[in-house]
């Protein structure tokens, strides 16, 4: 145990930009939807505000475990003010969401930490993100046997925790120190959205 969070640490201090929450993971996912929505043919001014509410209620969404593999565009207007709303039909990918918003060339999305049972399918040199509320049957075995499959196969395995905060409890503590560690292991980073707030809420 202690050696797992001796490696905490050493992600904490080696990730500077995502292990701040005063959140460079905001700044990613509006550029994305600011991108979209100019796409669309929207002015740079309504299309940073399509972007800045576009965001607050997909982390929102993510934050409450309402995430899938598609994303209803027209849902994503929640908190955009009317006049910047775009009105767009549709639907948005996810996986390719997030790993543009992280700056990352592909990626392979697991919405639970369950899903990690399958990540000897996942697609060479591909990274993986999970979205994570628990450890749940991860035990020290699997974590390690987690690492050997992600050293093989090539990729990173990056955590997005969105369970309750760790200081809540020694059990959310335990679990989120071994999702942690897991990225660590495989030079992945963790973004940590377990604050009450949505923080990417803060400029609306």
């Amino acid at each position: 145990m202690l050696r797992i969070k001796a490696l905490v640490l050493a992600l904490v201090i080696s990730s500077p930009a995502y292990a701040n929450q005063d959140m460079p993971i905001c700044k990613g996912f509006q550029s994305v939807f600011k991108s979209l929505a100019s796409e669309k043919g929207m002015s740079p001014v309504l299309s940073e505000g399509y972007a800045i509410g576009a965001t607050a209620t997909f982390i929102e969404d993510i934050k409450n475990q309402r995430a899938s593999d598609v994303v209803s565009l027209s849902q994503l207007e929640k908190f955009v003010p009317e006049r910047a709303r775009p009105g767009l039909t549709g639907y948005g990918n996810t996986a390719g969401i997030i790993s543009a918003a992280l700056g990352l060339k592909n990626i392979t999305l697991l919405l639970s930490t369950q899903e990690l049972r399958f990540l000897h399918l996942a697609e060479r040199g591909v990274d993986v993100v999970v979205l994570a509320q628990n450890a749940a049957s991860l035990t020290q075995e699997r974590h390690s046997k987690l690492i050997d499959i992600a050293k093989n196969l090539g990729f990173r395995i990056h955590v997005i925790w969105v369970g309750s905060a760790p200081s809540e409890s020694e059990m959310v503590k335990f679990d989120f120190t071994l999702l942690a560690a897991l990225a660590a292991q495989t030079n992945g980073a963790v973004i940590d959205l377990s604050r009450s707030e949505n923080p990417c809420a803060k400029s609306l």
